[in-house]
């Protein structure tokens, strides 16, 4: 989506990896607090994640892969 390129175009590392001190390109936006639980779905709730980050993050919060994610 629009929104999300823009978010990525501002932030192109990911925030996981550069906490851990690595540099890596963000190649997907995460809603921080997932839509499913109420969570806004603008960059106020956005963080800029490599693959490996987002879907580790992902599979943490729904206690499996792809659980937390309703259908759409």
């Amino acid at each position: 989506a629009k929104a999300a390129d823009e978010y990525l175009a501002a932030r192109p590392y990911c925030v996981d990896c550069w906490a851990e001190g690595k540099v890596a390109t963000a190649t997907e936006v995460d809603h921080v607090v997932p839509l499913s639980q109420g969570g806004a779905d603008d960059a106020s709730n956005y963080a800029a994640r490599c693959k490996r980050h987002h879907s580790a993050k992902t599979a943490r919060q729904s206690s499996g892969w792809g659980k937390g994610r309703q259908n759409r």
